[in-house]
């Protein structure tokens, strides 16, 4: 089998190449479940060495549920040199660890100040990351910036009834944020009480209106691309034509529920993830770069799946549904619709026979550990409404009702 197998967006360089065997070579002698892997599909140091791209076109996709014992073998195996587990948020399923040596501490360090000088940070910017709560993600890149020299930077949390005093004082020239905190930073926008020259946005998919309102007022957007586990993958350029993957990624497109899903193996880390399934969807993007960054571009299209998205959080309604007794019979849809002083509801909508079962209801859906903090936080409205099943053959199971966002549902 050789490289081609892999579909691999772009020919890997020399630097790749090399990078990829180490982290092949690392993964064989320090991992039991990579061993398993190898042997079951006959690669071996032997052929690592002399072709790691045959070597990895023989491993199947890694299988993101056994990503807790990846976790826990890399704990024992970085025992001795341990700079830190991270962990995602688990509203995309259950939580995922990635453990990182000391090494890895400073090459993300190093990655994100490249990404963010990628993106157009520069020397004497001013950079705010706004979250709806400080985070120590929002630290690391305002770390990054300042790697680059920028004149000041300030973590924000915007909170309900969303008070942009803090962030209207700082005047950022750079705004870093989730697309659901830029949504409530538009009016600002608007009035001229901020004037960013670029916003970058990581964490979900920015909508339309959002990205077309802030290029309208002549601010440039970015999109900053990772996961949890994977850490950084790319960042958009000044020429706004795609997220370059960076280049310590080695990236693959597969065919999932008709869709091409990016799958990646990044390389120089200590918990190696070999082919792995991102689950976001990706139109790749052929040609060179005006910027001049020769690295694989794709356009990001959305996650695998449905899910329903409240500020910072995802989940799917088959977490919820899984989450009800069974005698609701299912949910019938889920309504997410504007509240007063920038809240959010969500009506979750059930068969009319369940109706008694509303106090149960009510307490199995908070025992979700997001839509439980967004709930007590004061950031969401939970309710859920009883109706007969509509009379069509098909229902969105997500209809999302928001100030600016498209009415059409999601099937």
């Amino acid at each position: 089998m050789t490289a081609a197998a892999l579909a691999l967006l772009a020919p890997p360089t020399a630097a790749q190449h090399d990078a990829l065997r180490a982290t092949l070579l690392q993964a064989h002698a320090a991992y039991p479940l990579y061993r398993e892997r190898m042997a079951a599909a006959g690669v071996t140091p032997e052929l690592i060495r002399a072709d790691p791209l045959a070597a990895l076109a023989r491993l199947p996709p890694f299988e993101p549920c056994q990503i807790d014992r990846l976790a826990r073998e890399a704990l024992a195996a970085r025992a001795h040199d341990l700079g830190g587990v991270e962990f995602s948020s688990g509203t995309l399923g259950p939580p995922k660890r990635r453990v990182l040596s000391e090494e890895d501490v400073a090459r993300d360090a190093a990655l994100l100040t490249e990404l963010m000088h990628r993106a157009g940070v520069r020397a004497g910017d001013r950079v705010a990351a706004v979250e709806v709560g400080v985070t120590s993600l929002a630290v690391a890149f305002l770390e990054g910036c300042e790697r680059l020299g920028v004149h000041a930077t300030a973590a924000i949390a915007l909170l309900p009834p969303f008070d942009p005093t803090p962030l209207c004082r700082f005047a950022p020239s750079v705004l870093i944020a989730t697309p659901s905190v830029l949504s409530h930073v538009l009016p600002c926008l608007a009035r001229g009480d901020i004037r960013p020259r670029l916003t970058i946005y990581n964490g979900d998919r920015l909508p339309r209106h959002v990205g077309a309102a802030l290029r309208a007022a002549g601010v440039g957007v970015r999109s900053l691309y990772g996961l949890t586990e994977t850490s950084a993958l790319g960042v958009e350029c000044p020429a706004e034509r795609g997220v370059h993957l960076a280049p310590h990624v080695l990236a693959e497109t597969r065919v999932a529920s008709g869709a091409h899903e990016l799958v990646v193996t990044p390389t120089g880390f200590a918990m190696p993830l070999l082919r792995y399934p991102t689950g976001d969807r990706v139109r790749v993007l052929r040609g060179r770069c005006p910027c001049g960054w020769q690295t694989p571009r794709v356009q990001v299209l959305g996650r695998l799946g449905q899910h329903v998205a409240l500020f910072d959080a995802k989940f799917t309604v088959g977490e919820l549904e899984a989450l009800l007794p069974e005698a609701v019979g299912g949910i019938v849809q889920v309504v997410l619709s504007s509240a007063a002083h920038g809240r959010e509801r969500l009506t979750v909508r059930l068969p009319a026979e369940a109706r008694a079962l509303l106090p149960e209801i009510r307490q199995r859906l908070c025992a979700h550990p997001q839509l439980e903090f967004l709930v007590r936080a004061g950031l969401v409205d939970l309710r859920c409404a009883f109706v007969e099943p509509p009379l069509r053959r098909k229902v969105p199971r997500v209809l999302d009702r928001r100030r600016g966002v498209s009415h059409r549902g999601a099937e």
